[in-house]
Formats: structure tokens, sequence, C-alpha cells
């Protein structure tokens, strides 16, 4: 029986008012004996202060309970009382002492301001409350939540590339996901935004511009793009706080370069990577600029803040590459695998991915210069291919160049260039302008507020009242009628009041939500399922391996693929004569052409003495300097277990060592049929360590295997993985193209239909392949 719809609602505005308060307590008990910094805030701005550094600690302290194996209920209780309990020892009557500044006019932007924040807030608020659709949140935002949550600790996965990026963020919502399940991370994450607008004027007021603040928070806060991402359990929203507190916090620092403010802006800066690791360059910036300054204003004393920056900042930085580098052996994992190879991430993947992700245009469509001429009225107005829009308001940005020259200006351009770098070289995606938008828009409103007081009045409320209206659900379906693009639709009040089945509205709005359920009752907890495309793993209580999320994935993936396309096929031979029989030791490949568009893959390689295999039975180690990781394949007997180079033909070699020498005349090679472009230079070592080089004259022949074999090597890939059961959609292209020929005779593969629902699929795999 599903629980009633208002204690569902209690439950999630509970979790993150426990959240937040807790966040907000840890704070105020750290900041609280820091009085130089307590002496430079006002009372609010000590409160937005307090909580982004009580969040940073949150996030740590569940990140210590779940590598300590203990993330339970009752240990996030405990965090909570404990947080409680430090605020009354340090925190208790202490907040910000300075002065806030008096307010200046203004009204009409205020009045703006107030009313788009109590319209767009309701609607954020509602949809919020609504249960979690997004694809990405419920991909592995809440996809590894609800794994570490069940394992109670930081489990290892390596068949994620996701589970490799740095999780801050999450571990605030697997706090949350203790106490309201999918639906909790939602309201903490849209908390984010609000701090956000809250902490654009309080900064402009700072500043001395009293009015434009107003205008800034609302273009930021409207902004389709902003508004969708903040009411899903994402991570550029809490990103764009701390960047802009971390700015705030250089501004109100440089005022007296007073070193107490080391830990605060060392911590800022720290966990802002610890939430994504594009802020890298924010972070690198604000290092900078705080050693340089503390340096000028004490060049005998400036080391010790700066050790304090560092020790503040790395512990909510380093885990995360530390735990890549334990669990794959690379610390900027998912990337730069070609610097630290492992077997989790490939090259080939990782090079589509950046590639696609720079323009979300896939390999075969043409890139180039004009995809950068096409990105900002794809961002600001189209929204298709980039993920959504931040609204048309933001054709207007080249106004923002009206600023230079006055007050703030400068550095505010600063930490749009340095907040926009992800955005340009590496993810072309809409979300990755949020961080960037905070500060922009603060620029925009300074530039209208030097047009004076009354014409920066009308304009600012033109600005204010189109924005506010085209940004709005109803209107964006005016102008984009038939687009379907990442973005608030309506408010969702029939499923948050009960009136609509949650599973109703999960079904029409989420890919896959029906798979999944019908998953968690025929799958034990706990199983392993492959998956050919991607899906909502956070409602599946087991691991869902998808297919091109991973170098072990796409293992799995091209296994099944190489049942049905002949390129794949391991059925030629190529034969490298040696000049004479000789005794042979070892064997070297020197593989010496380069090609754009093809892999290196070899089956077996064996010796051969009048045309048959002499080495069979003779222990054999295989090494290559190129995805190493599976080069024992070579040499394991079985000529469909493939090793692949998983990237583009490039300059490598292979080497074969076997316990005792051998008589031989030819070095076979079994390869895929579509394997055309190697070039070979050859080597043998005789019994007394002697190399001999020859330049092989290649005879070619081709051999069949059969689709029972292929199908028996693709089930055995399956089950060596711990693959209980597989999921495919018959009408969807990608890995999935291998739907149809399965849905045709499952059984042949090793395969028992479980349920079939609509294009959807779920096989569960045989104890034995057939005979």
């Amino acid at each position: 029986m599903e629980p009633h719809w208002s204690y569902l609602l209690v439950r999630e505005l509970f979790a993150a008012a426990l959240t937040l308060t807790t966040a907000a307590l840890l704070g105020r008990a750290l900041m609280g004996p820091l009085g130089g910094v307590r002496a430079a805030l006002t009372r609010s701005e000590y409160c937005l202060f307090s909580f982004g550094i009580g969040a940073a600690a949150l996030s740590f302290a569940v990140l210590a309970l779940a590598v300590a194996h203990l993330a339970y209920d009752a240990a996030f209780w405990a965090l909570a009382i404990l947080s409680a309990a430090a605020w009354f020892r340090w925190g208790r009557n202490r907040g910000g002492e300075a002065t806030s500044p008096p307010l200046e006019g203004g009204w009409v932007w205020r009045s703006a301001w107030y009313v788009a924040f109590c319209v767009y807030g309701w609607l954020y608020l509602i949809n919020a409350l609504a249960p979690e659709i997004g694809s990405d949140s419920l991909g592995y935002h809440l996809g590894l939540v609800f794994r570490y949550y069940r394992d109670h600790q930081l489990t290892p996965i390596t068949t994620s590339i996701y589970a490799f990026l740095s999780q801050g963020a999450e571990m605030l919502y697997l706090f949350a996901f203790a106490f309201a399940r999918h639906d909790g991370p939602k309201l903490v994450h849209l908390a984010f935004l609000f701090g956000s607008a809250q902490g654009i004027i309080l900064l402009a007021r700072r500043a001395g511009y009293h009015r434009a603040g107003y205008l800034a928070a609302l273009l930021y806060f409207c902004s389709p793009v902003v508004g969708n991402d903040a009411i899903t359990a994402y991570n550029d929203c809490m990103l764009a706080f701390y960047q802009l507190l971390l700015f705030y916090g250089l501004l109100v620092w440089s005022e007296r370069c007073d070193p107490q403010w080391a830990p605060v802006l060392g911590a800022l800066a720290g966990f802002g990577f610890g939430i994504k690791f594009t802020a890298v360059f924010a972070a690198a910036g604000a290092f900078l600029a705080f050693a340089y300054g503390q340096w000028k204003a004490n060049r005998a004393a400036f080391l010790k803040p700066v050790a304090l920056f560092i020790l503040a900042a790395a512990p909510l930085a380093l885990p995360w590459p530390a735990r890549n580098w334990i669990v794959a052996g690379n610390p900027v994992a998912p990337f730069y695998n070609d610097i630290f190879p492992n077997p989790y991430v490939t090259i080939d993947w990782e090079r589509n991915y950046r590639k696609y992700l720079l323009h979300y245009k896939i390999p075969e469509e043409s890139h180039g210069w004009r995809d950068y001429l096409e990105r900002p009225l794809e961002a600001t107005w189209y929204g298709r291919r980039l993920g959504g829009f931040t609204g048309p308001v933001f054709l207007a940005a080249p106004l923002a160049l009206l600023a230079i020259g006055r007050p703030l200006a400068g550095p505010l351009w600063g930490a749009v260039g340095l907040t926009i770098l992800p955005w340009l070289i590496s993810n072309g995606g809409t979300r990755f302008l949020i961080p960037p938008m905070v500060f922009l828009s603060l620029l925009m409103a300074i530039a209208v507020d030097r047009f004076g007081r009354k014409p920066g009045a009308v304009i600012g409320l033109t600005l204010a009242l189109f924005h506010s209206v085209s940004s709005w659900p109803w209107a964006i379906r005016e102008y984009h009628p038939l687009v379907s693009f990442w973005r608030i639709d309506d408010y969702p009040w029939p499923v948050v009041t009960g009136r609509e089945n949650r599973h109703e509205f999960l079904n029409r709005h989420v890919y896959g939500y029906t798979v999944m359920r019908a998953l968690s009752k025929l799958a034990p907890a706990g199983s392993k399922v492959f998956a050919l495309g991607g899906l909502p793993e956070a409602y599946f209580p087991g691991e869902l391996v998808v297919g091109h999320q991973g170098g072990i994935n796409s293992e799995l993936a091209r296994e099944l693929l190489a049942v049905i396309e002949p390129d794949f096929f391991v059925e030629r031979i190529w034969r490298l004569p040696l000049p004479q029989p000789a005794e042979v030791s070892a064997i070297r490949l020197e593989q010496t052409n380069s090609h754009e568009t093809s892999w290196w893959e070899i089956g077996e390689i064996r010796l051969l003495r009048d045309g048959k295999p002499v080495d069979q039975g003779i222990p054999r180690t295989a090494s290559t300097d190129i995805f190493p990781f599976t080069a024992q394949r070579m040499v394991d007997g079985d000529i469909l277990t493939v090793w692949r180079s998983w990237q583009p033909i490039i300059p490598g070699y292979v080497e074969v060592d076997l316990e005792r020498p051998v008589e031989a005349d030819t070095i076979e090679l079994r390869i895929p049929r579509g394997q055309h472009f190697p070039r070979y230079q050859c080597a043998y070592r005789d019994p007394a360590g002697q190399w001999h080089s020859f330049e092989p004259k290649i005879e070619e022949e081709y051999v069949e295997t059969t689709p029972e074999q292929r199908k028996r090597q693709a089930w055995n890939a399956l089950r060596a993985q711990g693959i209980g059961y597989l999921i495919s959609n018959v009408e969807e292209g990608g890995h999935n193209i291998v739907a149809k020929p399965i849905d045709e005779d499952p059984s042949s593969w090793g395969l028992e239909e479980l349920w079939r629902d609509g294009p959807f699929r779920i096989y569960k795999l045989s104890p034995t392949f057939p005979e």
C-alpha cells in the first residue's frame, strides 16, 4: 500500500528542513570563534556564509561516515544532534557584527524582484515537491546515492564513469535521502538557488549598487535553465552558490586582508571543487588572489594564512581524486586516461565523450568553428541541442560591457571568465552557464544602473518584465510550441496533492520508470543488470551496468554486437612467416601504422610449424603498451576472446613470452574481419636471448565462426562480470541495435524473457548456455 500523499509531503519537507538546519547550525558553530570574520559581515551576510560553510562541513561529515561504513540513519541523527550541540556551545548568540548599509531608493527594482520571487519561487517550490523526474538525477546523482545508502558506505564503483566525478553535493543528498528517499534532495538543491539570489542582492548592496542587485537576482532567478536545474537533484545551482560565495568572501577579505578569512575562503574553494571538478579554475584563481593579497598586506607572515587556506580546502577537495586513485589508478578519472591508463575508462570512450559534450554532437556529425558561433543563440533562445536555455533576455548580455569602468566590474569580469571556461572548453551544455550567469547578471544590472535613476528604472523594469514573462512555462510554449527541451512545463498540483497517482506521474515523465519497477520485482536486491541504454538507476536496488558508461560496460556491449556485426567476427587469419624455421622463446609485433577510424584488435596469437600450432599447452604471457589490462586474451587459447586497444590505431607493440622455446616457422594472428589497417614489424627471440627482426609478408585466409559460438562468447562475457539480467529496447539505436536479434530468439542467446512492455524487454541469463 502506498503511503498517503500528506505523509510523503511532510516527510519531504522534514528531510530538507533537517538537512538545511543541520548545515546552518554546524556552520554557525564553525564560524562562531572567527571574530575577525564576524566583525566584517552583517547579520544577513553571516547567515549566508555560515550556511555555506556548514553545508560543506556536513557533506564532509557524511563522506567520513560513508568511508567508515557507517552511513546509517542512526549516524545521521547523531550528526544532526551533535551539530545542534556544537552550535549551542560555540555558535549561539554569535552573528555578524558589521552594520548593514541603509537602503537607498530603488523601490521599482525591489518591487519587481519581490513579485518575481513570490511567483517564480512558488512555481519552483511546487515542482520541487513533486516526484523527481530529472534524467541525470535519477540516472546517476541519486542512483549513486541510493547505492551508498543501501551499502552504508562509499562503495567503489567501476562500471559507471559518473561514479568517478566529485560528489560533494551527493553527500548532502545522501543525508536527505535517508529521511525522504528520492524526493528530499530536490528541496536541498532548491535552497541553494534561494541562497544565491539573496547573495547577489547582498553583494550588490555592499558594493554600493543598491538597485542593481534586485535586477541581477531577478535575471538569474527567473532563467528557465536555472529554475529547472534547481528543482532537481543536480549540482549546478549549488556550485553557482559556492562560486558566488567565494567571490563575495574575497571581496570582503580584500578590505582588511584579515588572515582569519583563510579557512573560510579555503573551505569555499575546496568544496566548489568537491561539488564539480570544473570548479578547479575558480578555486585556483581564488587561491592566487588570496596568496597575492596576503603577501602584499604582510610579506613576513603571509605563509601561515596561505597554509590555512590549503588546509581548509584539502579535506573538501582531495577525497575525490584520492578515491579515484585508489579505485581506478587515475586521480582525474574519467578523464586523462592516456596519462593514467586504467581498465575502467577507455581512451576512445573519453575522446568521443569529450567531442560530444563540447557541442552536443555525436562524432559522426560535422564539427567546426561554426559550432562556437551557434552556441550563444542555442543557449539563449533555441535550447534544443544544448539542453535548455537561459532565456532570450540574455541575448542582451553584451549590455554588460557598459559596466566596464564601474567599481567591482573588473573582478566580476574575472569571475565570469573563470566560471565560463568549463562551458567553452569542456561541456557546452547550457547548465554549465549557470555559475557565470550569477556574475553576468550582476554586470548587466550594473550597466543598466549606469543610465541613471529614472532611465535605469525604465530599462531595468522593461528587462525584468520581459524576462519574467518570456521565461514563464506557458509563454515558452507559445514561442517554442513544437520544441521539446529541458524546462519546467507546469504546476504539478495533482501529484503533489494526491489527486494523481505518483506511479502514473513518474511513468509519464520518466523514461524507463516502468521497467525499473518491474525489474525491482523480478530481480533480487543487489542483482547486477546489464542495460543497453540509460535508465533511472535510482529506482532499482541493485547495480545497473549501462552499455556506454565505462570500459567494462563497453566490453560487454561489444561482445553482444560481435554476434551480429560481420566486421567484428573473428574470422580473419593473418600468417606472418619467419625467414626460416627457428627456436622461438618470445615474439614481438611492432605495429607501425596510424588510423583515425579503426581500432587495433587481436583474438589470438599462435606459433605454427608446418601449419600446425606448436605452442598449445605451453604457458604464455602477453604484454602490450596499449591497454594492457586484457592482453592475456591474445594467448588464452580462445579466438573469440578479443584483446582490444580501445583507441584509434597508433604505433605500439605486442609481446608474447613462452615458458619454454618451441620450433616454429610462422606467427598466426586471428583478427576481426574489419581489421585492415595494422602494419607489422616482427621479431623473435631465440633461446640465447638474441632478438631477430624481420619484415613479414602477410598470408591471409578466412574461416567462419557460427552464430552459436559468438552468442556463447557473449553469454560467457556477461556471466564473467556477474551479470544476471539484461534490459533492451527494440525501438532504440545505439547498443540497442542488438535488441531485435535477441528478441527474435532469446533462448539461443542463453536468455530467458521475464517481462515485456512496449519496446522494453527484461531477460534473465540462463544458468547454462543451451547446447
